[in-house]
């Protein structure tokens, strides 16, 4: 055998090889994708559970929603607790909404958590105050977002 056959062989086999570590490494880069979706959307589900069992399991933290809705007057102690879960609240929204645009989850997925959303803005005065005080220090797209599916009923996220 001649030494350009066996050098031949040689470069064959090397060039395979690049190919098959290139499709390995195609494989793990896209499975790790499907992990970090998955564990962003769980993420996403007990951060809701933990909202609604927090609001179920604080008595103090009801009571201020509730007092807040009939318009009662509240301590100051009760406003700055109402401030940080509203500022919360919506930064939950923001969040959600964020991970669309980095492909974490899908626009279907984000329409699925839209009547939540909803709830905030529309059944807490509270929350639709805060967000009309601080809608400014968010990006246009996102103030688009909750306009159009939020504030109103949208087929489509709007990107």
């Amino acid at each position: 055998m001649k030494n350009s056959n066996v050098v031949q062989i040689i470069s064959l086999l090397a060039n395979v090889g690049v190919v098959l570590g290139l499709v390995f490494l195609g494989v793990e880069v896209y499975q790790s994708n499907q992990m970090n979706r998955t564990n962003a959307w769980n993420n996403l589900i007990r951060t809701g559970i933990d909202f609604n069992d927090g609001i179920a399991q604080n008595s103090d933290l009801a009571e201020i929603l509730a007092k807040s809705n009939n318009d009662e007057s509240l301590t100051d102690a009760e406003a700055i607790r109402l401030r940080a879960f509203t500022a919360a609240s919506m930064q939950r929204v923001w969040l959600d909404y964020q991970q669309i645009n980095t492909g974490i989850i899908s626009p279907e997925e984000l329409q699925t958590r839209i009547p939540r959303f909803q709830t905030l803005l529309v059944r807490f005065p509270v929350v639709r105050r805060l967000w009309e005080q601080t809608r400014d220090g968010y990006s246009a797209d996102f103030q688009r977002f909750v306009d159009t599916c939020v504030l109103s009923d949208c087929d489509t996220i709007p990107q």
